[in-house]
């Protein structure tokens, strides 16, 4: 079988090849006797393009891409653009990639339910008609959580306290403010937030090399301002 896409014919996809046969003998060919089909090169569906991840519906990771070229004319007809589309998604749990089951789709959209577990998603597409899969378009989503619970430590010299806690992982959406709470002595919280305004906390960043570094914040507190509590000499304090 002739490869059309090779020299010395060289064709591209879509493009139309007429072909005759002449009958012929020793006598010569018969002019008359021809055979004549016009008939289209077929090649894989293209890549998908367009693909594009959302948390839309609520609680849903949603995949959209756009239809492609089926590349053949004995493709399911049925099927958008002639091609079938293969859906295929890993989770990220713990560091690690773990695939699950994909599907086999005519539509433009797919979706699948989020997974409090995973902090990321992998979704790739692939085009698929009677000759064949087309390349891979692939798209990673994040969603974005609350912050990690940053670690705060206490200390109380004779005229304050020092309230002192690390940036936590933002987990894909910036952290805007701190919410400082004080335990009183029945137990219950109460927030002193008004009382470390965001201008009064000193931030510091700590290089280890290696590209590792981290950032510390710090709030002083006059004993004065937490009167409220009336704390005495050797009462301890929990934030």
């Amino acid at each position: 079988m002739a490869d059309l896409m090779k020299s010395p014919f060289s064709l591209t996809t879509n493009d139309f090849v007429q072909a005759r046969a002449d009958a012929c003998n020793s006598q010569g060919c018969g002019v008359t006797a021809t055979a004549q089909s016009d008939f289209r090169v077929e090649s894989e569906a293209t890549t998908v393009t367009g693909l594009k991840l959302s948390e839309f519906p609520a609680g849903k990771i949603t995949a959209n891409w756009q239809s492609v070229d089926g590349n053949n004319n004995f493709a399911n007809n049925n099927a958008i653009g002639g091609a079938t589309y293969t859906v295929t998604y890993e989770k990220m749990i713990g560091g690690i990639w773990q695939t699950q089951t994909g599907t086999t789709t005519q539509s433009l959209t797919w979706t699948v339910d989020q997974d409090n577990s995973a902090t990321s998603y992998k979704i790739t597409v692939r085009a698929r008609n009677a000759c064949g899969f087309g390349g891979i378009a692939t798209q990673i989503w994040t969603p974005a959580r609350a912050p990690d619970a940053p670690q705060i430590q206490v200390a109380a010299s004779c005229q304050s306290v020092r309230f002192t806690w690390n940036t936590p992982n933002s987990n894909g959406t910036p952290i805007q403010r701190y919410e400082i709470n004080l335990q009183t002595k029945n137990g219950a919280y109460t927030s002193i937030t008004n009382l470390c305004p965001a201008a009064n906390v000193n931030t510091q960043t700590n290089n280890f090399g290696n590209g590792f570094n981290n950032q510390q914040n710090s709030c002083d507190i006059p004993l004065s301002s937490l009167g409220q509590w009336a704390f005495a000499a050797g009462d301890g304090i929990q934030a």
